[in-house]
C-alpha cells in the first residue's frame, strides 16, 4: 500500500508539471472544430453557392449598391429560374425608377408564391405606373393574406400620401409602427404626413425617431426641408451635409442642398451645388433652372441664361 501511495503521489506531480490538473478549471466558450482542410476543385467545376447566402447579401446591398445587388438576384434567376425571392428582389429594385419592370418582376413572383410582400410591392408599383385604383387593390389583396402586414401598411401609407390623402397615409402609418415599431420607413411616412398636415414639430420628431434607427440619406433630406420650413436653415445644411456624405451621387440631394442654400442666400454655394447635380446629370430640368435662378439672384446676369 506505501509503494502504491508513493507511486499515486508521483504521478500526480509529474501531471502538475505536464500543467494537467486533475481539478476542473473555468473555461472559455467551446471553440469550434477544426475546420478540414479544403479540396481545390476539379477543372471546370462549379463553385457551390448558397442561393440563400446570395439573396441575403444582395438584401443587404439593396440600397448602397443596387447594381451588385441585381447581378445577384440574376445569378440566382440563371440557376432556378422559380426563385420568388429573386423575383421579389429585381421588384423591389426597380420600384422607383422603372415600375413597369417592377410590375413583371412582382407578377412572377406572386406565381410561384404569393405573399403580402409581393402583393404589396405590386400595389404601389402599380400606383408608379399610374393605376392606383389596382395598386389599392393589390394592397389590400396583401392585407387580406397577412392582416398584420407591416409592409403592406407602409406602402399604402405612401400611396395615400402620393394621392395627397394625408390623414389616410398617417392612419397607415401609425397602423405599420403598432405592427413594427422599428421600421425607419414608417417613421418617415408618419413624418410626411405630418408635415402635409402642417404639423412641423411632430414631422421632425418622427423623421428623428427614422433616423434614430437608420441614417438614411433620404430621410436626412427630408429632416432638413422639415428645419427649414421650421426656420433652422443651419440645422437644416447639417442634415442635408450628412445625407451628401452618405450618399454623393445622388442628383436630388445636390439640388436640395442647392435650394436650402438660396433661401440662406448663399447663392455661390447654390451654384456649385447645382453644378454638382448636373455634373452627375446635365439634362436635371430642376438642376438647370435653379443653377439660372441662382446666378441670376448672385448678379451673374450672363450665366444665369446658361
Amino acid at each position: 500500500l506505501l509503494l502504491l501511495l508513493l507511486l499515486l503521489i508521483s504521478l500526480g506531480l509529474g501531471l502538475a508539471w505536464l500543467g494537467v490538473s486533475s481539478q476542473p478549471s473555468l473555461r472559455a466558450a467551446a471553440s469550434p472544430s477544426p475546420t478540414p482542410t479544403p479540396r481545390l476543385p476539379s477543372p471546370g467545376a462549379r463553385p457551390v453557392t448558397s442561393t440563400a447566402d446570395e439573396l441575403a447579401q444582395a438584401r443587404d446591398v439593396l440600397k448602397t449598391d443596387p447594381a451588385r445587388a441585381r447581378a445577384l438576384a440574376k445569378a440566382v434567376l440563371a440557376r432556378d429560374p422559380q426563385s420568388a425571392a429573386a423575383w421579389g428582389l429585381l421588384g423591389d429594385l426597380d420600384l422607383v425608377q422603372a415600375p413597369a419592370e417592377a410590375i413583371k418582376s412582382y407578377r412572377r413572383a406572386i406565381a410561384i408564391r404569393p405573399t403580402d410582400d409581393y402583393f404589396a410591392g405590386l400595389g404601389f408599383a402599380l400606383h408608379r405606373s399610374g393605376d392606383s385604383a389596382e395598386g389599392l387593390k393589390a394592397v389590400a389583396k396583401a392585407i387580406e393574406l397577412d392582416p398584420r402586414s407591416a409592409v403592406a401598411y407602409r406602402r399604402l401609407a405612401l400611396i395615400q400620401y402620393e394621392r395627397g390623402k394625408f390623414e389616410r397615409a398617417l392612419s397607415a402609418a401609425l397602423y405599420a409602427l403598432q405592427i413594427d415599431p422599428k421600421s425607419a420607413s414608417a417613421w418617415n411616412s408618419k413624418a410626411l404626413a405630418l408635415k402635409d398636415l402642417g404639423k412641423l414639430p411632430e414631422a421632425e420628431e418622427a423623421l428623428a425617431r427614422s433616423l434614430e434607427i437608420e441614417r438614411d440619406p433620404q430621410n436626412l433630406s427630408n429632416l432638413a426641408v422639415v428645419r427649414a420650413a421650421r426656420g433652422n436653415l443651419e440645422g437644416a445644411l447639417r442634415s442635408m451635409s450628412e445625407a451628401i456624405e452618405l450618399k454623393p451621387d445622388s442628383v436630388e440631394l445636390w439640388v436640395t442642398l442647392g435650394t436650402l442654400q438660396m433661401n440662406a442666400k448663399d447663392h455661390e454655394a447654390a451654384i456649385d451645388a447645382f453644378d454638382r447635380a448636373l455634373g452627375l446629370d446635365g439634362a436635371h430640368v430642376e438642376a438647370r433652372f435653379y443653377r439660372s435662378l441662382a446666378h441670376e439672384r448672385a448678379g451673374n446676369s450672363k450665366s444665369a441664361i446658361t
